[in-house]
Formats: structure tokens, C-alpha cells, sequence
């Protein structure tokens, strides 16, 4: 089996298919015929493969073609193509698999997003097709010194030059919408759980790839922070082109749970998971086991650089933990999110940060933060952030990322079985429940003078 590409990995946008062909060869003398082919790939895909059964003459080839619709962003990996050979007459069929990595480079998103940046006093909304200039205002910069006309304040005569020159002049100053802005991205291990592809993590990605590009259209100096349990990954703000793509890269690669903090495996199952792999593209790991750890640290340094992709955004406070799970990555294996909620700390991480914001001498004028909203069990830190942000005249964008609804019993409407009803009955006072938590954290942010943004809607699975 052949990828007909240049490379063994592809770019793709999550949600818009794409189209990966490849070709079976047979190099025997007589005719293959096969069924059952399937692929073997990462839960970020969803692939549907054509054709599924056939036959292919000897010495001759086949082309497949490989429908993709990626979920999430990052890395996802297409690890191996199966099928069963039919032999003549019929009478058993024959397995086969071929281990040959394949890698979708999953980039977020692209939509609308209608924005308001406006500042205090101020009322304009800005989209992503807008990109302004420089206009009249009360800022610092000298635009030109003019000669008073109907309608001009008082407030802006220039006396000394009016008195020199025998008649009112007027000082006319250039206010500068550039802004220097940040964005926060709550990526708690718990926004990473649900649907994949409609988690809340899935949306904040997609959210703050759209604000980036809003912000870049209108020149504004622009910072990013990827918050959990701890900092994630911080760019502090600038306005270059290299620099917007930095934030890009960062927003896609950077929002995986490979982390060891981040990950519901542990070193031994990262060890397992690696193992399995290696031993589909590397014989000398056939007969290792788990209690060869050194050996298959060495074998899978090896191996990794035969990879699609080289990743390197994996953290582990071990080196030879680091490298395995970058050697997941690298193959487009992403482990699952921890069970473990870690959301109160990731709101601490957020509400620190934005009081670190505040206290620079040079202090933002927007922060965008993209996460859900405070519930309950929010620590009261984060509040008084929101507070002091207001104090410090720093405009706070929320973008809300809602949890999505719990899916109902899809059991006929006639079915009388107990067991269905209360399950039913829980899982609608859990949505209701879901639902008012959202809507008193909505109204306690406004509250607090926070600018709660409109988001896409997630698509509900259910009505």
C-alpha cells in the first residue's frame, strides 16, 4: 500500500472534509480479490474509505480513496489500512494489514465572529473583514493645526496660535485604534472531555483562531496565553506577521492532552501505547516488553525520526517520558484528557494572569478570554480580577464556551420500561441544571462589568 501524496502527511481545516487516495499493488501472479477494507486512525478523524471490496489483477494496482473529516485540531494520525484477501474458491479469507503512518495536520476553523472592541464611551463593532486606520480624536498624536469650523469644541483652540495668527485655530489629533490585546484560553483538562469535535476545547480553538485574525486585520499588537492547572504556553503581545503565525501554530499544536499532568495515561501506558505501535514498523521491537524501558526508549528515538511530523510539544517531567509521548504525537496519537477535573485551578492560573496584566506599567487595553462561565465552585480570585480589570480600565471580552446538553434516551416514546424513565428524568433535571448555572454566571459576569460576547452556537445533538 502506497499514499499517492509527496508527503506522508496532508493540511486539512477541522470540519471540511478533504481527500487522501492511496494504492494497493499486487504483485502476485494471479488476481486479488478483497473485502472488508477498513482504516485504522485516530478518534480526531472520521474517515470513509471507497471502495470497500474488489479486485485487483495481477501485477496490477487499485486506487482508493480515503474520505476525511477531521475533528479536532493537531495531529491525527491514519496508522494502517486492513483488509481480507479472498481465496480462490471462496473458502476462507486471509487478513491482511499495512502499517504505513499517515498524518492530518488539523488547522482550526475559520468563520465569522462579530466583535465589539469599542472603548469606553465608544460604539463600533468590528468583524473579521475589519481593518482600521487612524482617525480624528483626543489622543496624543498631532495630526495638523487648522483653522476653527462650525461644530469644532472649544476645548481644542489653540489660543496662543489663534491669538498669534488673528483667528481661531484648532488643534486637530489623531486618536490610534491600534490596541495591545491578549487572549486567554482556558483549556482545563474537563473542556477537553465530551463529543469530540463539539467539546468545549474544540470551540475555544476555533473562537481564538477567528479573534486572531480579527486583531490582525486591525494591526493591534497582540499577546496569547494557553492556561491549565499551570501556564501552558504564553506569547507576549507584538504585531508581526511572523508572530501572528506563531500564535496559530501555538493555538493548534499546543491544545492537545499528551501532557503527563494533562493525560489520563500514565508513563506505563504511554510506554504500552508506543510499543504496540513501534512493533508494526520495527522488528528489533518485536520481542521487547514493557520492562525493556530503556531499550524501547532507544528504539522509538529511532523510529520517530521516520515520522510524518516531528512533534515537540509534549511535556513530561522525565526526558525519556517527554520523548515517548512526543513519539505519540509525531504518529498523530493523541491520548484522552484526564478524568480529573483541574478547573478551579486553571480559573486561579487565569485569574493571576490577568492581574499580572493589569499591574504592568504598560497595561493592555482588551483581554478576550475564551473559557466557561463561573459557576459555584469558582474561586472568588477570579472575580476580583474581573474587578480590578475594570479599575484598571482594561476591557474584559468573555466568549462563553458552553458545556452541550446531555443526549436524551433515544428509546421509543412508548416504552414503558422504568429504568428508561428515570434515566430520562436525570438526564433532563442535569440539562436544566447545566442551563441555570450558565445563565447565573452569565448575569453575575455582567455584574462585574465584563463585555460577554456572542459565540456560534454548538451544534446540539439533540432538540
Amino acid at each position: 500500500m502506497l499514499w499517492l501524496t509527496n508527503q506522508a502527511s496532508v493540511q486539512a481545516t477541522r470540519k471540511r472534509p478533504t481527500v487522501i487516495h492511496a494504492e494497493l499493488r499486487n504483485r502476485d501472479t494471479l488476481a486479488t480479490h478483497f473485502k472488508d477494507l477498513t482504516v485504522s486512525h485516530s478518534p480526531g478523524l472520521s474517515i470513509l474509505v471507497n471502495p470497500r471490496e474488489g479486485s485487483i489483477p495481477p501485477g496490477g494496482k487499485l486506487t482508493i480513496e480515503l474520505q476525511v473529516v477531521p475533528k479536532r485540531v493537531g495531529y491525527q494520525g491514519i496508522h494502517s489500512l486492513t483488509l481480507s484477501t479472498i481465496v480462490a474458491p471462496g473458502l476462507f479469507t486471509v487478513p491482511l494489514a499495512f502499517s504505513n503512518p499517515f498524518v492530518v495536520d488539523v488547522g482550526a476553523e475559520p468563520g465569522q465572529l462579530n466583535v465589539s472592541f469599542a472603548g469606553r464611551g465608544q460604539n463600533h463593532t468590528q468583524t473579521q473583514h475589519t481593518a482600521l486606520g487612524p482617525r480624528r480624536g483626543e489622543a496624543l498624536e498631532l495630526k495638523e493645526l487648522r483653522e476653527h469650523q462650525a461644530g469644532d469644541p472649544y476645548r481644542r483652540i489653540a489660543w496662543k496660535a489663534s491669538a498669534r495668527r488673528g483667528k481661531l485655530m484648532v488643534i486637530d489629533r489623531e486618536a490610534e485604534t491600534h490596541q495591545t490585546a491578549w487572549i486567554l484560553l482556558d483549556l482545563s483538562t474537563d473542556s477537553a472531555s465530551g463529543e469530540l469535535g463539539d467539546t468545549a476545547l474544540d470551540r475555544a480553538v476555533d473562537c481564538a483562531h477567528r479573534l486572531i485574525s480579527i486583531h490582525q486585520k486591525r494591526g493591534d499588537a497582540l499577546g496569547l496565553s494557553m492556561l491549565g492547572a499551570r501556564p501552558l504556553s504564553i506569547f507576549a503581545p507584538e504585531r508581526s506577521v511572523h508572530h501572528y503565525s506563531k500564535l496559530r501554530h501555538a493555538l493548534v499544536h499546543k491544545a492537545h492532552t499528551a501532557d503527563q499532568d494533562r493525560s489520563d495515561w500514565d508513563e506505563t501506558d504511554v510506554a504500552y501505547k508506543v510499543l504496540e505501535h513501534a512493533r508494526g514498523l520495527d522488528r528489533d521491537c518485536a520481542a521487547l516488553t514493557v520492562s525493556d524501558y530503556d531499550l524501547l526508549v532507544q528504539r522509538a528515538q529511532a523510529i520517530v525520526k521516520r515520522a510524518p511530523v516531528v512533534a515537540s510539544e509534549a511535556w513530561a517531567p522525565q526526558g525519556a517520558d517527554q520523548l515517548l509521548r512526543n513519539y505519540l504525537l509525531s504518529f498523530g496519537i493523541q491520548p484522552p484528557p484526564r478524568a480529573e477535573s483541574d478547573r478551579f485551578q486553571t480559573e486561579l492560573q487565569i485569574a493571576r494572569f490577568i492581574v499580572d496584566i493589569c499591574r504592568k506599567k504598560r497595561t493592555c487595553s482588551v483581554v478576550s478570554l475564551l473559557g466557561r462561565p463561573p459557576t459555584l465552585d469558582t474561586p472568588r480570585q477570579l472575580l476580583d480580577a474581573f474587578r480590578f480589570a475594570r479599575r484598571r480600565h482594561i476591557d474584559v471580552h468573555f466568549y462563553p464556551m458552553l458545556d452541550l446538553p446531555l443526549q436524551h434516551d433515544h428509546a421509543p416514546a412508548h416504552a414503558s420500561s422504568l429504568g428508561a424513565l428515570k434515566a430520562r428524568v436525570a438526564a433532563d433535571a442535569l440539562f436544566h441544571r447545566q442551563r441555570l448555572a450558565t445563565e447565573d454566571g452569565i448575569v453575575e459576569l455582567v455584574k462585574l462589568g465584563v463585555r460577554v460576547q456572542s459565540t456560534p452556537a454548538p451544534r446540539l445533538p439533540f432538540a
